[in-house]
């Protein structure tokens, strides 16, 4: 991890050992001070270094220590890590020999630590740096937006926009999951005669003859002292104006010759009426269902298999819905290769572009793949992204976080777009961009949207970001994920900046929870795998100073994702 190490033996004396920490730390000269003792001697060991630390570190610094002791607990008996000035102290109870192999799980954490207490001071005065913070290049708190600020600029873009809604016909069978541009009306009178409420007889409600002979199915008409059995649903015989059900009936037995077996099934059977039928009982009048003329669906609803039988059986063959978005997905980046080549030196596959097309198209959308572009070749990038805008109303960019200052230059000088936001305050996410713009050859407004190019952040950001400007545009204002409250079953560290996290939410059956259990999927070593099988998003709310971590049986809002 260093450069340089000394090993010492400390006294096992609180006072001399707190005078000989501070002296080392004071004089700024290393960087991490690792105290390794055994059980016996921690107590004291313990008290110094609480004595010695800071009290008061950023949110960040406290995030990150709590971390590494959340990691460390479950090695070691005891442990404490923390800063003074710009060294880090650790203290932990074992072995010399478990200290050095968890040196090497924990190396990360540390320099991470050792980053945020020792900025760079050629950073610092770098004058390209300082230009950026003085025009508000960098991210500072000041500019953050929240999520849901965010998320209503999105909107407010493409509502003041005024651009007249794109619209398509679509065959009714091929119309689930689209959004309905107009009021629907029906075509017919649902049913179009009148129809049998009920399994029964039908007959003529004012008949004085309480026997009725049973006229054979398909009698188109009915005469006194006869009735037709019908179904529930089945056209009302010409004639009839009740339906009597079974159960108010009795069926009329005739005594008939020994010798004449063979007309026994010839005979006509009758039944006895054993109430009083009132006129139209049982009987679904014309339009009793939907009248022609009447709007079964309002304009932007989501079609799904209801709305389809509706719009069936109301005599639609087609529908005009809102036309989908275009969408393109573009990555940038310098060390990007495409699935299925040979990889190069030092290259990744870019597994970015695959993941928001096949999000979207569970989503109902279809999306351009882009390609990749080199973010050292200004040139190719503009041509790149102004292809792309010639072919898709929106264009999803994916790349680091080394390009956001770049990108946002070629937006802006080259595409004249607006910044709408370029910081939101939260993990993952944080350098999000925004930026709508006009292309004058066409005369239409496109949009722009920049995500990290992290294979884990990506598919978060799409989630927050990209699916609601997308529903947007299709006014598909109800397609959100539902929020319910989720139960803790693991210890959470929180960030400086509200977060988002994958779990998997699970309802335990035989206890009859009523709210879900979400299990924690951080531990996954790799950061895609993480979102393998979650279902869901926990909101994580920002840490405090008097609060940095959240205990099981926490509740937090989630966002349900697996609701399709």
């Amino acid at each position: 991890m260093g450069t340089e190490s000394n090993m010492t033996c400390l006294p096992h004396n609180k006072d001399k050992l707190m005078k000989y920490l501070i002296t080392l730390c004071d004089q700024n000269e290393v960087d991490v001070i690792i105290i390794i003792s055994d059980i016996d001697g921690s107590s004291v060991i313990s008290d110094a270094t609480q004595k010695v630390i800071n009290k008061n570190v950023s949110e960040n610094i406290a995030t990150l220590i709590s971390e590494l002791e959340l990691k460390l607990e479950s090695i070691f008996n005891r442990c404490m890590c923390g800063v003074r000035n710009k060294t880090v102290l650790l203290n932990i109870s074992g072995s010399l020999g478990k200290g050095k192999i968890c040196l090497e799980q924990i190396e990360t954490q540390i320099l991470k630590i050792i980053d945020l207490i020792t900025p760079s001071e050629t950073a610092l005065n770098d004058d390209n740096v300082q230009e950026d913070i003085k025009n508000g290049t960098n991210c500072s708190k000041k500019s953050y937006i929240e999520v849901i600020e965010a998320q209503k600029l999105i909107r407010d873009a493409i509502i003041q926009s005024n651009e007249e809604i794109e619209s398509e016909c679509v065959r009714v069978q091929d119309a689930y999951g689209r959004i309905l541009l107009k009021d629907i009306y029906s075509k017919y009178n649902v049913p179009s005669f009148k129809a049998s409420a009920k399994h029964g007889y039908a007959i003529k409600a004012n008949d004085k003859k309480n026997i009725k002979k049973i006229l054979r199915a398909g009698t188109s008409s009915l005469k006194p002292g006869t009735c037709i059995w019908v179904k529930t649903g089945a056209p009302i015989p010409h004639g009839a104006t009740a339906v009597v059900q079974v159960e108010n009936t009795k069926e009329v037995i005739k005594e008939c010759d020994d010798n004449n077996t063979d007309d026994i099934e010839e005979e006509e059977k009758e039944i006895e009426i054993i109430i009083q039928p009132k006129e139209g009982e049982n009987i679904r009048p014309i339009g009793s269902e939907r009248k022609i003329g009447e709007k079964i669906l309002d304009k932007y609803t989501r079609i799904g298999p209801v709305e389809i039988g509706l719009l069936a059986s109301c005599g639609y063959k087609e529908v005009k819905v809102i036309g989908l978005p275009t969408i393109g997905i573009l990555s940038i980046g310098n060390k990007l290769g495409e699935s299925g080549k040979i990889l190069r030196l030092k290259h990744v596959y870019d597994g970015n572009r695959l993941t928001l097309i096949t999000l979207l198209k569970q989503e109902g959308f279809d999306a351009l793949d882009c390609g990749i572009v080199n973010y050292k070749l200004i040139t190719n990038i503009i041509c790149k992204i102004e292809e792309a805008l010639v072919k898709v109303n929106v264009l999803v960019i994916a790349s680091s976080t080394n390009e956001r200052d770049l990108l946002k230059h070629i937006l802006q000088e080259y595409f004249k777009a607006t910044i709408y936001f370029d910081c939101v305050n939260v993990k993952p996410g944080k350098s999000t961009i925004y930026a709508p713009c006009t292309l004058h050859t066409c005369n239409r407004k496109k949009y722009l949207l920049c995500l990290s190019g992290n294979p884990a952040n990506v598919l978060i950001a799409a989630h927050l970001f990209l699916l609601p400007l997308l529903n947007q545009m299709r006014r598909n204002n109800l397609e959100m994920p539902v929020i319910i409250p989720a139960c803790l079953m693991d210890t959470y560290i929180k960030h400086s900046r509200p977060s988002y996290k994958w779990t998997y939410l699970q309802w335990d059956v035989d206890e009859r929870d009523t709210y879900p259990q979400a299990c924690n999927m951080e531990n996954r070593d790799s950061n895609l795998l993480k979102s393998h099988n979650a279902n869901a998003l926990l909101m994580l709310p920002a840490a405090s100073n008097s609060e940095i971590s959240l205990k099981p049986g926490t509740f937090v809002p989630a966002l349900f994702l697996d609701s399709k």
